[in-house]
């Protein structure tokens, strides 16, 4: 009974120890960092949906296809300060940072899914000025892209991309009346 207690204590720091895959929207798949929601609304169609993505400025070349819609997430910026985050929070890459990536839409009844992948950044990250896009995936994971890194996974910086990016992606109505 003795060995099994002490068999116990081992294993509670290898669960404490857990590493984070997902934060907020935010996931690892196929060792790539991954924006994935779902959205709820009703009579969403392809139709209405590159409609609204037409309005959005930076997101460009929108296809339709049969129940799904595909874009480009161009040159996203964050304010944080929309957000009501100090700007001494936060951090550099998000003051300095330009978003982009590959945005695709599946849609059903009363519901469509949001996926941004191939997420890329250039900024300042505070130890190292990005000039060229790179993937998200280099800085935002450890462990070969198999976890992320908890200086990524905070309210301030995952966090407050994940809000920017929600508030791009949700839909909203488009008012025809005045085209």
């Amino acid at each position: 009974m003795k060995n099994l207690f002490y068999c116990f204590l081992l294993l509670i720091p290898f669960t404490l120890q857990a590493q984070i895959t997902q934060f907020g929207s935010f996931k690892i798949l196929a060792s790539e960092v991954v924006y994935q929601k779902v959205f709820n609304k009703d009579s969403v169609t392809v139709e209405k949906m590159v409609e609204f993505l037409k309005t959005v400025p930076t997101i460009g070349n929108i296809q339709a296809g049969d129940g799904t819609v595909t874009a480009d997430l161009i040159l996203l910026k964050v304010d944080y300060k929309k957000f009501k985050i100090p700007q001494i929070d936060a951090p550099a890459i998000i003051q300095t940072g330009v978003f982009s990536g590959k945005l695709s839409f599946d849609l059903k009844p009363g519901k469509y899914r949001a996926t941004l992948s191939g997420i890329q950044m250039k900024g300042d990250t505070g130890t190292k000025k990005i000039i060229e896009p790179e993937p998200i995936t280099k800085y935002a994971t450890i462990d070969s892209g198999t976890a992320l890194s908890k200086d990524w996974a905070k309210p301030t910086l995952l966090g407050v991309l994940e809000q920017q990016i929600n508030e791009r992606l949700t839909y909203k109505e488009v008012n025809t009346d005045w085209k």
